[in-house]
């Protein structure tokens, strides 16, 4: 329910200030989705140049 609140709310935004929220929603999507895909290669094991079986760290990010 929250959700769908939060959808409408977004929406009624965008519909006042097209131009200028579509700026800002592009940028925070962007942020987002490079938070999302550090924090999913967090402990996510990888091969390193010698062969060897590593995990990533939570600290390279």
């Amino acid at each position: 329910m929250v959700r769908r609140e939060l959808v409408l709310a977004f929406r009624g935004l965008f519909c006042q200030f097209p131009d200028q929220f579509a700026a800002m929603s592009c940028q925070y999507l962007r942020e987002a989705t490079a938070t999302a895909a550090a924090n999913a290669l967090v402990g996510a094991p990888y091969i390193t140049a010698s062969g060897q079986t590593s995990v990533i760290p939570s600290q390279s990010f």
